[in-house]
């Protein structure tokens, strides 16, 4: 399924604009929607298609372009024998255009043009155009290079009301914190106090679902609008006493996953488990038994692949089309120092699914997940102390590490060089903000 995609989705690249105007900003994506067949594996069912550009003209006026559109690749129809509902595969995807009311709520476009008024606010320019055609820019914005899109040289712009979610340690409490009012908005009692959290994303609107593991076998499903538990997910293919080790959802958020690593192994000899679950009727729909114990999950941005890392520093790739765990090799290059050391680092996926950072105390390693080898190590530099925290940035091109005496280290990964250090209170968090 991954090959037809990339067919159908080839097509001429961006075109520039015209002479005499600037191209600001633009960004593109495919965003997938999966079903699942009757025996529970994932098929993918439609797919939201979208690009936006900000141009400046030579006389100062600014104007915003976007489309977006719907392809089906499965048809439905009614049963006139038994009842219900058949499906069948469409060999050529069905598009449609979205209407342009449901393109500006979709989260990437809705922030383009929050980005679009605040740059140069006091420009002039015209209403937003909507679905173009060519030659207008971009021509194409379904060009393959949707699919790998090249980490972003433009710093994301501010989302319009960023919030920032976590679980009080001692409260039982999942709070809401709204980062422009600098106050709590939303509550909701879980029966955890560690997680971890996984929020389940939303093709239109903001996200407000949060799941949250609580051990083993249960996951709380809360709702940050209402401020209430919707539900409790058991897994009772697992232990009730293992650990989480994290939830990761699908882009479209029809999917999640959560990997739990056991304390001891089973009578077969596994270690941990993958858990699928049906996000959307919030019910699991596999399980999948690890041999490695897995201490790190990350799913890949176009929601076809989930990464486990183990604490031997073996990589797994499980398929989420097909449902097997297709792929598992070690991270330690012959000949490198700087292999998966386990629940010691944090790593992190870049937005083009290309590479994978973690950090071995104060070095910073990039892992290449086409060539299965480490493909760059930076030490930065700080004092061989365990650091507190490592986050890379939303459009992927800077890491930002510390120390635990409060040295901040920051990263620049598509030149891997070191751009400086910051000085902070000793053992502080940092979390990065969508413009750095």
């Amino acid at each position: 399924m991954k090959y037809v995609m990339l067919l159908l989705l080839a097509a001429p690249l961006f075109g520039q604009p015209s002479e005499g105007t600037d191209l600001i900003d633009m960004g593109a994506d495919v965003i997938p929607s999966y079903t699942q067949n009757g025996l529970g594996m994932p098929l993918l069912d439609s797919t939201l298609q979208y690009s936006w550009s900000i141009i400046r003209a030579a006389d100062g006026s600014k104007q915003f372009t976007f489309t977006a559109k719907k392809c089906n690749y499965i048809a439905y129809v009614n049963d006139p024998i038994f009842g219900g509902t058949l499906w069948t595969i469409i060999p050529v995807p069905v598009c449609n255009p979205l209407a342009e009311s449901s393109a500006l709520t979709l989260g990437p476009i809705s922030a383009a043009l929050q980005e679009f008024y605040n740059y140069h606010p006091n420009a002039p320019h015209d209403a937003p155009i909507y679905n173009p055609a060519p030659p207008t820019t971009p021509p194409n914005p379904f060009a393959e290079a949707v699919l790998r899109p090249k980490l972003s040289t433009v710093t994301p712009a501010t989302p319009p009301n960023p919030q920032m979610i976590f679980l009080d340690g001692l409260t039982y409490n999942l709070l809401q914190f709204d980062l422009t009012a600098q106050k709590i908005t939303s509550t909701v009692v879980v029966p955890s106090t560690t997680g971890p959290l996984g929020i389940r994303p939303v093709l239109m609107g903001a996200a407000h679902e949060v799941w949250t593991a609580n051990g083993g076998n249960q996951v709380t499903v809360a709702d940050l609008t209402t401020q209430a538990v919707v539900t409790n997910i058991m897994a009772p293919a697992v232990p009730q006493a293992a650990p989480p080790t994290g939830i990761v959802f699908t882009p479209d958020g029809t999917m999640a996953f959560e990997a739990i690593g056991f304390f001891s192994p089973d009578s077969a000899g596994n270690n941990g488990a993958l858990v699928a679950f049906d996000a959307v009727n919030r019910k699991v729909s596999s399980t999948l038994l690890l041999k490695n114990g897995p201490t790190a999950i990350l799913m890949a941005p176009d929601g076809l692949t989930v990464y486990l890392l183990s604490p031997s520093g073996q990589l797994t790739y499980y398929d989420v089309l097909s449902g097997t765990a297709d792929l598992s090799l070690s991270t330690y290059t012959p000949g490198l120092a700087g292999g998966y050391p386990g629940s010691s680092a944090q790593v992190f996926i870049t937005p083009d699914g290309t590479h994978l950072y973690w950090n071995i105390n104060y070095l910073i390693v990039g892992f290449d997940l086409t060539t299965h080898k480490i493909s760059s190590t930076l030490n930065t530099g700080l004092p061989s102390t365990s650091p507190s925290t490592m986050q890379m940035s939303q459009d992927g091109s800077r890491i930002w590490l510390t120390n635990a005496g409060g040295t901040v280290a920051v990263y620049d990964v598509p030149t891997g060089g070191l751009l400086g250090t910051i000085t902070a209170d000793p053992l502080s968090a940092i979390y990065i903000s969508p413009v750095n």
